[in-house]
């Protein structure tokens, strides 16, 4: 059993009174001193503390949602994730975003289809060396369809995985039915907004190392002012507002988009930003197209939308009523249900003739 000590045991009283009258008497003066002293002292190891815990907080690894696999391609390994039954989209997430993103997945799942979600080239599990530019990549894309026994699929590209898409409908009509472009990149950002796009770069180049853990202990400690702040960057409407809109779902999506953040994308987004299409590329696609985006778009101006829209033929362009580059709030439901009215329609013009293609092959590679 534990002994419990106490200090008359270890030392003498009459001992330690004894010492105690030798000592120098303590001034007034001195005695404010040290309890300045104390206070300064328990005031820094309180905010030490803190700081400890908050960085603890914003290292803590995320759970998970979904299983992630590898396929190793002849444009090298890629990692994905691969849900559902049915009709197989290929979803192309943006940057700062891998095989584990799930925006959008749940109208898409309940409408019959499958998805397929890569880490684009430099996320995840997928070295940035399988496609640094987006024809590279989207030649990655087909090594990794053909890997996985998928002749054709829907494509739906958010932000920065729009110049992928559009190499892929360009150099693979005949494995793309339909084309989405959600919020998505297809001109030169630095033409567009050339002091947005520097604004940017710096920070994927240069700050990111540090604010990669600032945005994470907010996504950990005060969330809905991570959602202020990401409003206010990437809308146009007034932040505040912006968040009351926001669901406490929306809210933990966009949070756990910030804890997923690791150490070397900093690299790879800044590679997206270097991206984009050629005019010839937007004039060569077949697949029908449907471009999603919202005048509120800080972040990608509308007319990166209209440009798609010139250069695709028979494209439509839907203005998104949403209020930012992030598809939240009530009008989330309405943009998902635009998507999967367009690729409804896909099924039921061509199902009968075999164009669709269900996902038979289940085997994890």
């Amino acid at each position: 059993m534990r002994r419990r000590f106490s200090l008359n045991v270890l030392i003498p009283t009459s001992g330690f009174c004894q010492a105690a009258e030798q000592l120098p008497a303590i001034s007034g003066h001195q005695r404010r001193l040290t309890a300045k002293a104390w206070v300064l002292a328990t005031v820094i190891g309180t905010v030490a503390a803190m700081l400890v815990v908050c960085f603890a907080c914003a290292a803590w690894p995320i759970a998970d949602k979904y299983t992630r696999k590898v396929a190793e391609t002849k444009a090298g390994p890629i990692e994905y994730t691969l849900l559902g039954h049915g009709p197989v989209v290929l979803r192309l997430t943006g940057s700062m975003d891998d095989c584990e993103s799930s925006a959008g997945n749940e109208a898409l799942f309940a409408a019959g289809f499958s998805i397929l979600t890569p880490s684009r080239p430099g996320y995840g599990k997928t070295p940035l060396s399988g496609g640094k530019t987006a024809p590279e990549a989207a030649e990655a894309m087909a090594a990794l369809m053909d890997r996985l026994g998928i002749p054709k699929a829907n494509v739906i590209a958010e932000s920065s995985g729009g110049p992928t898409a559009i190499y892929l409908a360009a150099r693979h009509p005949e494995r793309v039915l339909k084309l989405v472009l959600e919020e998505a990149v297809s001109k030169n950002m630095k033409d567009v907004d050339p002091k947005g796009f520097e604004i940017r770069k710096k920070f994927y180049d240069s700050q990111y190392g540090y604010m990669r853990y600032m945005l994470r202990m907010l996504a950990r400690v005060a969330p809905r002012s991570l959602a202020r702040v990401t409003m206010s960057i990437f809308g146009t409407h007034d932040p505040d507002e912006a968040v009351k809109r926001m669901s406490k779902a929306d809210i933990d999506k966009l949070c756990s988009f910030y804890l997923r953040w690791q150490a070397s994308w900093g690299q790879a987004a800044s590679n997206d930003m270097e991206q984009a299409t050629e005019d010839a590329a937007l004039n060569s696609i077949k697949a029908p197209t449907l471009i999603v985006h919202s005048r509120g778009d800080a972040a990608i101006p509308f007319a990166v939308a209209e440009y798609s829209h010139r250069n695709i033929a028979g494209s439509e362009l839907w203005e998104a009523p949403t209020w930012s580059h992030m598809v939240s709030g009530p009008e989330a439901a309405v943009v998902d249900a635009k998507v999967v009215e367009f690729l409804k329609k896909q099924e039921v013009a061509q199902g009968s003739s075999g164009a669709i293609w269900r996902l038979t092959l289940l085997k994890t590679w």
